[in-house]
């Protein structure tokens, strides 16, 4: 049994063995640790899972708890979102997808990135995808395929004419392309396959993001060919569409727009571009456009082509529609010129592998 004194000796050590360990605690923490633990933040997960789905054109991926948005890596490309799927139709052969979450109050450092996931599109395909890898060839590296809106092939002259939304320098355009061909095409698989003579861009027009296609199917009134098929019974869908704006007083766009028309169990689709002509203007450019193109009385067409789509075209139209091809997207043009000038609509611009290019 222990003496008193012993006591007070073993009771004095406790003391100062406590006090001891409390300056531990505030060093530490004035040290920005505690026992040894630091407060840099938590790193993200990695993204485990990621899919493309070929059909539906959908990247998506497992979401990261605590990460608010996911920066995307398609072919060392970057960009960032919020959510976890995003629709991309691929613009070269073979594409690299990589995920990686992203925490924006700081409170959790970015994970690492996700494993690649490769697409490659079929060989010997006529898809959506193969032709959008396909137009995307057409212009040059500094301009970036964002939509491919129709395609169709004239085997008559052995030509391609090609609708197509590019960014070049910030600005997205509607560019009205026209590839030629020294040999006989019958199809866009002879089109894909065959060497080219190089592409001609006959007009380009800054975009107007309204979904004008289906605004002209409102007014139960068309124009030219069109209107003959209307007449005939036949009724129409939108597929993919797009507007191009060539005036900046909001008086004349064009529509370019790929059709389904069904009557009874007969189905086509057609190719078109449309001019449609606004006489009253308004400050509202959209409400004032949209609103006129609805009504016959208040608005003039012009059809400036047509045509009825065959073979593998039929193939990449169905792709479209199938994949709910977006009709309209968020866009800011950065231009400050909004209209095309007489010069400029007449300008030709030509592209080849051996070109240097400028405009």
């Amino acid at each position: 049994m222990a003496s008193k004194k012993t006591k007070k000796i073993l009771i004095s050590l406790g003391v100062i063995g406590t006090l001891a360990a409390a300056a531990a605690v505030t060093i530490g923490a004035m040290n920005g640790n505690i026992f040894g633990q630091n407060n840099e933040p938590q790193q993200l997960a990695q993204v485990l899972r990621v899919d493309y789905d070929n059909k539906d054109f959908l990247l998506s991926w497992d979401t990261v708890e605590h990460a608010d948005s996911y920066n995307v890596s398609i072919n060392g490309e970057k960009q960032v979102v919020t959510e976890n799927t995003i629709f991309y139709v691929p613009t070269e052969q073979t594409t690299e997808f990589k995920i990686q979450a992203l925490d924006s109050t700081g409170e959790y450092k970015s994970s690492n990135w996700s494993s690649a996931l490769t697409y490659n599109i079929p060989e010997n395909e006529v898809s959506y995808a193969s032709v959008n890898a396909f137009v995307s060839t057409m212009m040059p590296s500094d301009y970036k395929l964002v939509k491919l809106i129709n395609i169709s092939i004239d085997s008559n002259d052995n030509k391609t004419y090609t609708n197509a939304v590019f960014k070049r320098d910030g600005k997205l355009s509607v560019y009205e392309l026209r590839t030629s061909y020294n040999t006989e095409i019958n199809s866009l698989k002879d089109a894909i396959e065959i060497e080219n003579a190089g592409t001609r861009i006959l007009d380009y027009y800054d975009i107007a993001n309204y979904d004008s296609a289906n605004s002209l199917l409102k007014s139960n009134s068309y124009v030219g060919q069109m209107e003959e098929y209307r007449q005939q019974g036949y009724k129409f869908e939108v597929v993919s569409q797009q507007v191009g704006k060539t005036y900046n007083d909001g008086s004349v766009f064009n529509i370019y727009a790929t059709y389904k028309l069904t009557r009874d169990s007969e189905k086509i689709y057609v190719n078109s571009m449309i001019t449609s002509v606004i006489e009253s203007l308004s400050p509202n450019e959209k409400t004032n456009y949209t609103t006129r193109v609805e009504n016959a009385e208040d608005r003039i067409l012009y059809e400036k082509y047509f045509k009825v789509l065959s073979g593998d075209e039929i193939n990449v139209a169905k792709d479209m529609e199938e994949a709910n091809v977006p009709l309209t997207f968020d866009v800011e043009n950065t231009s400050e010129n909004n209209f095309v000038d007489a010069n400029r609509q007449n300008s030709y611009y030509t592209y080849s592998s051996d070109d240097d290019y400028s405009l």
